[in-house]
């Protein structure tokens, strides 16, 4: 697991209603790709050994 696929941390700042739902949409969009990201390779590694799941 690379660093790159890591969900980025948010800064801390005060946010208002709107700043602060938008960040968690953010983060909630950040985690669904790094958990996408991950199965894909879970996904490609089990090909490559050749336990092919659908």
């Amino acid at each position: 697991m690379g660093q790159e696929d890591a969900p980025r941390a948010l800064p801390s700042v005060s946010l208002g209603k709107r700043s602060s739902s938008s960040a968690v949409q953010q983060q909630t969009y950040s985690a669904s790709i790094f958990l996408r990201r991950k199965e894909k390779r879970i996904q490609h590694s089990r090909k490559a050994a050749g336990k092919v799941c659908d």
